[in-house]
């Protein structure tokens, strides 16, 4: 290519090249070279404009035969950046298939279904690459400097998080819930890129209500309805995964798999439910004030107005790529006000946590800190909620 960013032994693609290499398959692509030139691609790709809307969208390097789900071209499309871009301006939700070879990179059609152990290339914005396998991701690129991540999947967030914070919740079980729902919901708030703030009060004490000032709020069934939906999501999936072990143990007759069949649907029809669920909380940020939710999920009310104790303190900030702290940073330097009142309001409230999205795309995570007996402050946490699915 004639303008270069990524060099084939840079950290960026070196990540890829090896997760390529581990997953035992046969490759897609001709060796580091032409995963540089997808890289670069991929890059020049996320400054473009299409009718003044920004490119997003992502690549999934696969042959045809490890997706089998999915719409081929008639003619594969050699990668350009004009193609490219127009492409993912036409398929921002599937990724577009990319393969390579003597000839060089070409798209050959778009996916309906990932399997997970398919290398995605997402471009997030201007100037903004991820790549990542699975749920697991590989690097980072965001303000021009390539990133390895300290955090590579959920559960490795999850430990940087709670060893920042240096508490627990008291119901282990129900704070993976509440954990992974509350960043279905902000994924989506990033998705409509108004920016908004998700407060997460603690469900067993009501002392938070004295300084919040609902603008809309919701009656008991409704407030329930993502809560049942989780966990009828969840007994399906157990029910189901008992079934198919029984099936497999050969301890049941034909009607087993009657049974397994009308348990699948029945889940993919709940986790349908959940993830449309999810996205609507996510929607009601679009509105001036905080979304409000509880550890045991239930969505109480939107628009809603902070109060809090006007002291005057310092927090402490952990960079959630790459695991880098700040301590004494005052709330001056977090941002603007929707930043300082997320700060401001944990403070009071020590057992809350509050989810920010700033309209240029950024996501902090305000929690108290026991560690450092003071509000500790997640930052870019965008970087691992881009595609964040029910699972």
């Amino acid at each position: 290519m004639s303008s270069i960013l990524f060099e084939a032994e840079s950290a960026f693609v070196g990540a890829m090249w090896n997760a390529l290499r581990g997953g035992g398959q046969e490759l897609p692509v001709l060796g580091r070279e032409q995963l540089a030139d997808l890289a670069n691609l991929c890059f020049w790709t996320s400054l473009e404009e299409e009718e003044g809307r920004r490119v997003l969208g992502a690549v999934t390097l696969c042959l045809r035969s490890q997706a089998p789900l999915a719409r081929a071209f008639t003619h594969p499309v050699p990668l350009t950046v004009s193609a490219l871009t127009r492409l993912l301006m036409a398929s921002p939700r599937s990724s577009l298939a990319v393969s390579g070879g003597p000839e060089g990179l070409h798209g050959w059609g778009l996916l309906d279904s990932e399997p997970d152990t398919l290398l995605r290339l997402r471009v997030a914005g201007l100037g903004k690459m991820q790549a990542s396998l699975g749920q697991r991701v590989l690097a980072l690129l965001f303000r021009g400097v390539e990133h390895i991540p300290a955090a590579s999947d959920e559960e490795a967030l999850n430990r940087m998080l709670l060893n920042a914070i240096g508490r627990e919740y008291p119901d282990p079980k129900l704070d993976v819930h509440s954990r992974k729902f509350t960043r279905l919901v902000a994924s989506c708030m990033l998705r409509h890129g108004q920016g908004g703030a998700l407060v997460v009060v603690p469900a067993a004490d009501d002392t938070w209500r004295e300084y919040v000032r609902f603008g809309h709020s919701f009656d008991e069934p409704a407030a329930r309805l993502l809560r049942d939906s989780v966990l009828a999501l969840d007994e399906g999936m157990k029910e189901g995964a008992r079934l198919y072990g029984v099936m497999m143990c050969g301890g049941a007759g034909p009607e087993a798999l009657e049974d397994l069949r009308r348990r699948h649907d029945e889940t993919m029809l709940l986790q349908s439910l959940t993830q449309s669920l999810s996205e609507r909380v996510g929607d009601l940020s679009r509105v001036d004030g905080a979304v409000v939710m509880d550890t045991d999920l239930r969505t109480l009310g939107f628009g809603a107005k902070l109060h809090f104790r006007q002291d005057d303190f310092c927090v402490t900030t952990v960079n959630g790529v790459t695991g880098d702290s700040r301590t004494g940073v005052p709330l001056s330097e977090l941002g603007g006000m929707r930043h300082q009142s997320a700060a401001r309001f944990v403070h009071t409230i020590r057992d809350s946590d509050v989810v920010v999205v700033s309209q240029d795309g950024r996501l902090s995570l305000f929690s108290w800190s026991e560690t450092a007996s003071t509000v500790c402050v997640m930052q870019h946490l965008e970087h691992f909620m881009w595609d964040y699915r029910v699972a």
